[in-house]
């Protein structure tokens, strides 16, 4: 695992895990938050990726935001307790023009609740993500009403419509919900909660 910092201070790391159905562009997403760019043609991941970018939030103090992103899963059953460890957030993704992806959003999130707790035990707060909105029809408003009540009965602390191609939403959803942890002081569980593994993993960094 490479890993480049460049710091002046040190820095609070928020970890936040993108999960959802393939295909749905959750790497994407984060390349268009990190590096500011969309590949039409990206693969899906292979293995676990983690991306980390600096954000100033209402405090004035500088923190890490680290996506993880694991590739090739359909199932949050196939996950291992590596990748959620210290998570403290976790963004769920699906496709707005493909209906079963927002089926298997509700049952990541189930899974997610399960596994994913803070250092009170209870689950990390999850956000719904609903990708591709640059291909709405004009059905949009019904749509995403259609998604704001998904989120609701399914206990999501919101949903926000995205377009990693075109990157509407993407940079202030993602510093919303980093905010929302600083505000809410949602911390991770701890290491005795935790099984201690080190998974294998490419990381890339950017400083904002």
């Amino acid at each position: 695992m490479h890993q480049h910092h460049q710091k002046t201070e040190e820095q609070e790391i928020l970890k936040l895990l993108v999960v959802g159905d393939i295909g749905c562009g959750k790497s994407s997403i984060i390349r268009r938050f990190v590096e500011k760019q969309f590949n039409e043609s990206s693969k899906s991941t292979v293995g676990v990726e983690f991306y980390s970018k600096e954000v100033t939030l209402s405090d004035k103090k500088h923190y890490q935001v680290q996506l993880w992103d694991v590739g090739g899963q359909s199932s949050a059953q196939l996950l291992t307790r590596s990748f959620y460890k210290g998570a403290v957030a976790v963004l769920i993704v699906f496709d707005v023009v493909r209906p079963a992806t927002l089926v298997t959003a509700g049952q990541w999130k189930q899974d997610v609740d399960q596994k994913v707790k803070n250092l009170q035990g209870s689950p990390v707060p999850c956000i719904l993500i609903g990708n591709k909105s640059d291909l709405y029809s004009n059905d949009q408003e019904i749509k995403e009403k259609e998604f704001d009540i998904f989120s609701e009965e399914n206990d999501f602390i919101g949903f926000h419509s995205v377009s990693a191609k075109t990157g509407d939403k993407i940079d202030k959803v993602i510093v919303d919900i980093a905010q929302y942890v600083i505000d809410f002081k949602i911390f991770p569980a701890t290491e005795e909660s935790s099984v201690n593994l080190n998974p294998e993993a490419s990381h890339k960094n950017s400083n904002c």
